[in-house]
């Protein structure tokens, strides 16, 4: 079974140890993270419900098999398929069943297995390991469907239901070979090796995927205007500075924008004729000429969902320096963004948490393209004082 039934490669007997090990405090602790109205009565049916499954759970399966999971689960609720299902941010772990949301990251990818447009008809990629089939990629399963379906359907004030993400189009990897993946750290590394073997051995092209909480926002309609600055930056920055909107990719975008800085290098060196210098001093020559301490106070109080960020100690990543606003902003802003380059350019083998690796640090460099971003209007908009 593969596709929309590759759930079916569940073991039922590891499915069924996997339901009798669920935290009840789990479940507890998630469904009162999400409701504003909680009570003990309300929190003993909950756990009633799932000592209930539980009990379904070990009286066991003699149907065919494969089909345990399409009958265990006619008594959950979303709640439970949220708590339990998930194994990350788009991931569902299932006892030996994994499944992973993915996207080709080319058009040739794409059309190589999905064939039509509104009504697409897919194909697929069979994965074997030492001649046995241990996963897919390919159409997504119902227990991932079940497992995300929030992410997929949006209620209107009027009961209605829209689709946020058209799931006919979606792409999934399932892996499901029991006992070849022991922990995430694991499953992880087996998801870049299927990757990295789809692109070099079959030209085909992938990355994971990820949803995006605003596709679920109704948006807004506005109207705005904009009046144009009567100076003419200089081209080849604001193509640097433009080149980060064609991307997602936080890192993507933080070079970008850096790029705008390494521009003018040249103009900066010659403000050292004769002496030696580091780049991070032309780093630091070009951010003062082009930015002011008043300024970036009051761009950094007006961002307050970050300042703290900002400001406070990264007990994780040594490379973010912190933003002492009492002393020199405009030299501590510079190592900063320098030292986050550095960690960004170079690969080199290195402590845990010092250099940022693709899909595990993007969050944390998600939050510091505002900076840069600002940074780098500044450096284009008075480029003339470099």
């Amino acid at each position: 079974m593969i596709g929309l039934y590759g759930h079916r490669n569940l073991n039922d007997n590891l499915l069924q140890e996997w339901i009798l090990n669920w935290d009840e405090q789990k479940y507890l602790d998630y469904v009162n993270s999400n409701i504003t109205i909680k009570s003990d009565e309300l929190n003993k049916q909950l756990v009633e419900h799932i000592q209930l499954i539980k009990e379904i759970a070990s009286q066991g399966w003699s149907g065919e098999k494969g089909y345990f999971f399409d009958s265990i689960i006619q008594p959950m609720n979303q709640f439970i398929f949220n708590c339990y299902f998930r194994g990350g941010l788009t991931i569902a772990s299932v006892a030996n069943f994994h499944e992973v949301l993915i996207e080709p990251s080319d058009y040739h990818t794409k059309k190589a297995l999905v064939e039509g447009y509104d009504y697409v008809e897919k194909g697929n990629v069979d994965i074997y390991l030492n001649g046995e089939i241990i996963g897919n990629i390919g159409h997504m399963s119902d227990l991932f469907w079940h497992a995300f379906y929030d992410e997929y359907i949006v209620h209107d004030d009027f009961g209605g239901i829209n689709h946020v993400r058209d799931n006919q189009q979606e792409l999934t990897l399932q892996i499901w070979k029991p006992n070849i993946i022991n922990n995430n750290f694991e499953l992880d590394e087996l998801i870049e090796k299927i990757l990295y073997e789809c692109s070099i051995k079959l030209g085909l092209n992938f990355k994971l995927a990820k949803f995006d909480s605003f596709q679920k926002e109704k948006g807004n309609a506005k109207y705005y205007s904009v009046e144009l600055n009567d100076k003419s930056p200089e081209r080849i920055p604001l193509q640097y500075f433009n080149f980060a909107n064609y991307t997602q990719i936080g890192r993507h975008k933080y070079l970008a924008y850096y790029q705008v800085i390494e521009f003018f290098y040249i103009r900066a060196m010659e403000k050292y004729k004769g002496l030696k210098i580091k780049e991070i001093d032309m780093v630091k020559h070009i951010i003062t000429a082009t930015n002011n301490d008043d300024e970036i106070k009051e761009w950094l109080y007006s961002q307050e969902q970050l300042f703290d960020y900002y400001t406070i100690e990264n007990q994780r990543y040594p490379s973010i320096i912190p933003l002492t606003l009492k002393e020199d902003i405009l030299n501590i802003i510079t190592r900063r963004i320098y030292s986050i380059r550095c960690s960004l350019v170079h690969s080199k083998e290195a402590p845990e948490n010092s250099n940022f690796i693709p899909n595990l640090n993007d969050e944390i460099l998600d939050k510091e393209v505002p900076l840069i971003k600002f940074i780098s209007s500044k450096v284009i908009e008075k480029s003339n004082l470099i």
